[in-house]
């Protein structure tokens, strides 16, 4: 693939900034399909239409994954289906419960103090601890885990694959999972479909390093709207409905995955008026096409005005899950996985306005800063204060 004229560098500086704005601009400039460029100055496509994302993801004969490790064809579908079975059977009520314990056992940490960040000592924690627990990992054994997903991931793989070695020839302690051998690694270890130890440790290893950090980051850019935008700022003793409303909100508009890497095309093709040549590379602008006009319902004075114009409303997105944050098609999330991210940060803001329900912003939200990824979309830091309490006379849950 050559680089194409006026291709835009995709190095995360201004979407992180401000991302409704970059993609109005690439829209205006290119349409739904805009060329780019990576870190290097590989040449790619950016899909930011929502059909045609929807179109790439449905035709992987046509749009191959890109990811020369990820299996493909029956080895797909055998460890794809064994991971989905392993996720399914995670009981919600357990679940629930198990992040509930963590969440406290956190905020005991810093309620006490009347300031914390919740990047750092709240919501990446949280996220990471709670899949250390699904995952089989016994509290005592958390701590290698949680902290290399903390740092750059060295160590993951290893405690994962000694945790696999054990589960081969043990069962888990008691008190590990929802009931005896129920971890998602004992789970894979006895699956009909006989998945090898390294099968799973890299499948174990992959939910860790794909699931950790969206779901933190859900956690905490839904914090940030909550605490920032007025239609949520209401006292949260009155106002916990509106829990599931933001974090919904937060996948439309201010997804932790805006951009997936990617597809390959297998061969010649046409997409959002652009050729495709064969193996050029794909990125998936799953933000963009979130916010793509040609689906969103438009609000406030200007939606008359655009009911008129077009004889269209578009999709609202009000108790919509139509977005395409978890992707779309055989490559997307896992549905179960799903689920058990939303309710990791449902209950991590449940249980935070609850503990803290005068909590506030230190800073103006105008202050507040992303990391610089084009992968990744979440805050440096969420540095809050509030009255000072009393950790849970019972201690965490």
């Amino acid at each position: 693939m050559t680089t194409h004229p006026g291709a835009v560098p995709l190095d995360g500086t201004r979407p992180a900034g401000d991302p409704a704005a970059f993609h109005r601009d690439l829209r205006r400039r290119h349409g739904a399909v805009v060329p780019v460029t990576l870190q290097g100055g590989a040449p790619a496509w950016l899909v930011i239409g929502y059909r045609e994302v929807h179109h790439v993801t449905s035709h992987p004969e046509v749009f191959a994954h890109a990811a020369p490790a990820a299996p493909e064809g029956d080895a797909r579908e055998r460890r794809a289906g064994a991971l989905a079975a392993a996720l399914e059977a995670v009981g919600p009520l357990w679940l629930r419960r198990t992040a509930e314990r963590i969440a406290d056992g956190l905020v005991d940490r810093f309620c006490a103090t009347g300031e914390a960040e919740l990047t750092e000592q709240y919501a990446a924690p949280l996220a990471a601890r709670v899949l250390t627990v699904v995952c089989g990992f016994p509290d005592a054994e958390a701590a290698v885990p949680t902290a290399a997903l903390a740092g750059d991931g060295t160590g993951l793989a290893a405690a994962v694959a000694d945790l696999v070695a054990r589960r081969r020839t043990t069962a888990p302690p008691p008190g590990t999972g929802n009931g005896a051998g129920a971890d998602v690694v004992s789970r894979l270890l006895a699956d009909p479909r006989a998945l090898t130890d390294e099968e799973v440790t890299r499948d174990v290893t992959a939910l860790f390093t794909m699931g950790h950090r969206p779901t933190a980051d859900w956690i905490g850019n839904t914090l940030r709207l909550m605490l920032t935008d007025d239609r949520f700022t209401a006292p949260f003793s009155g106002g916990r409905h509106h829990v599931g409303d933001a974090l919904q909100e937060v996948l439309w508009d201010d997804t932790p995955v805006p951009h997936v890497l990617g597809r390959r095309a297998t061969r010649a093709t046409h997409l959002g008026g652009r050729d495709i040549a064969a193996g050029d590379l794909l990125i998936l602008g799953l933000q963009g096409a979130n916010s793509d006009p040609g689906i969103r319902q438009p609000t406030g004075p200007d939606a008359e005005a655009a009911f008129w114009v077009t004889g269209l409303t578009g999709i609202s997105t009000a108790g919509n899950r139509a977005y395409l944050s978890f992707g779309h098609g055989a490559h997307r999330c896992p549905f179960p996985a799903q689920e058990i991210a939303e309710t990791t940060a449902r209950t991590a803001v449940d249980i935070l306005l609850d503990r803290l329900p005068d909590i506030a912003p230190t800073v103006r939200e105008t202050a507040l800063t992303r990391r610089p990824s084009p992968w990744q979309r979440g805050l440096t830091a969420l540095p809050v204060r509030f009255r000072p309490t009393a950790p849970r006379a019972d201690g965490a849950r």
